[in-house]
């Protein structure tokens, strides 16, 4: 069904791209260089504001992907199914609000919308340790999916913005931020996790929820 999905949009949704005539000189963009021929990143100091937001952002949704099953089995003595079942709210409650966030962006502006569901994720680890009953985590992870919709998806086209030389290169600046988020997320699980056990760290995850929010304000 995905890829039958894939294929429709590639047919009829994409926009159509014209290859060049034969004998045409396609025009290649050269990147900045310095005086002494090296060349020169030109990221300004904004871009850099809002490839920590999104290496904050993705730390602590990959630390909850990461520790949530173990939280609900081991703390909670839940199944193993719950935790599907909350991974399925979270994945259904994300893709409306992907497509209602980037309409609200328009009138209040992306920066305060990140802002404010970083700020609201961190509410959320604050109040997750005391969610036990089956329909009290089911209600959570319907919560989870709102805020990933948004620092999922606006991030993206915040550094598309303002990065310098195209689509590529924002593309390449998310997605390093993105893989070091994975990598430090497994390793601050592991440790925090063998220290503490696996509910204290949801309070450490709002702390750093709650750092994209100035950062994003500052970014504006």
């Amino acid at each position: 069904v995905l890829a039958a999905g894939c294929a429709v949009l590639g047919r009829w949704g994409l926009p159509p791209v014209t290859a060049p005539a034969r004998g045409q000189e396609v025009p290649r963009r050269h990147p900045r260089r310095a005086r002494s021929g090296r060349r020169v990143p030109a990221l300004p100091p904004r871009l850099w504001l809002l490839i920590a937001v999104v290496l904050l952002l993705g730390i602590v949704n990959q630390m909850y992907g990461i520790d949530i099953p173990l939280h609900v089995t081991k703390d909670t003595g839940h199944g193993a199914q719950l935790v599907g079942w909350m991974a399925g709210v979270t994945a259904a409650a994300e893709i409306p609000v992907m497509i209602v966030a980037g309409r609200l962006a328009r009138r209040a502006g992306r920066g305060r919308i990140v802002g404010a569901a970083a700020a609201g994720a961190a509410l959320f680890y604050c109040a997750l340790p005391f969610a036990a009953s089956t329909p009290a985590l089911l209600a959570m992870a319907a919560l989870n999916g709102l805020f990933q919709g948004v620092s999922l998806s606006l991030p993206m086209v915040m550094v598309q913005d303002e990065a310098p030389g195209g689509p590529g290169r924002a593309s390449a600046l998310y997605s390093s931020a993105f893989g070091a988020a994975g990598m430090l997320a497994g390793a601050g699980t592991g440790a925090v996790t063998a220290g503490v056990g696996h509910g204290n760290p949801l309070r450490r995850w709002a702390v750093l929820c709650g750092c994209p929010a100035p950062l994003t304000v500052s970014s504006m």
